[in-house]
């Protein structure tokens, strides 16, 4: 004799809802990241240079 498989939920009981302020939230960290860069976790001011000065001195003008 067959035995009927036991119901299964429907997809929208399956489905973890996550709340809009902890989505958002990710949103705006992910938005974050992009403007500063992935390794820094720290926001750069406005008007500061987010690249370090270059480690070779600058090349004198050829004349």
């Amino acid at each position: 004799m067959v035995q009927e498989a036991p119901a299964r939920p429907s997809c929208k009981e399956e489905v973890q809802k996550i709340p809009e302020s902890q989505g958002s939230s990710i949103i705006k960290k992910f938005k974050e990241k992009i403007c500063n860069g992935p390794g820094s976790s720290k926001k750069i001011a406005h008007g500061q240079n987010p690249r370090p000065d270059p480690i070779e001195p600058k090349l004198p003008s050829r004349r």
